[in-house]
């Protein structure tokens, strides 16, 4: 944590879900998820947190009257920013065409560094990324 300046908040019990929404909709917060969802976890089991984190935020969000626009820019640019990671979290000329396309609130296509990797719901190109690392490191 001290290599990303972030703070932490533990919850072990008894939490307040409703606090917990409220903040993701703080100015501050950022979406993230520590998951990659490789594939050989995802032959084994279904990852939550890999393949639902962003579309249960995003539903949130619009149950909540978020703007789009915000809940987008909190999933992608604002966390390439905090980890200093160069041509991602935006689409433009020269930066990576990293895209999730969602269908009913479920992750339906994927794009990995241009190429198409989840068609359909289906894995495609199993290994098209690689391991992103911030430019302090």
């Amino acid at each position: 944590m001290a290599l990303t300046r972030m703070k932490a908040l533990l919850v072990k019990r008894d939490i307040n879900l409703q606090m917990a929404e409220e903040m993701c909709f703080d100015e501050r917060a950022l979406i993230a998820t520590n998951s990659g969802g490789s594939v050989e976890l995802r032959k084994s089991f279904k990852l939550d947190r890999a393949m639902n984190t962003f579309p249960k935020f995003l539903k949130l969000a619009a149950l909540n009257s978020y703007p789009l626009e915000k809940a987008i820019k909190k999933i992608t640019n604002t966390p390439a920013k905090k980890f200093d990671l160069e041509k991602r979290g935006r689409i433009m000329h020269g930066n990576f065409a990293d895209i999730a396309i969602f269908q009913d609130g479920k992750i339906a296509h994927t794009i990995v560094n241009g190429k198409i990797a989840v068609e359909h719901g289906k894995i495609k190109i199993p290994n098209n990324g690689y391991i992103l690392k911030n430019n302090r490191s």
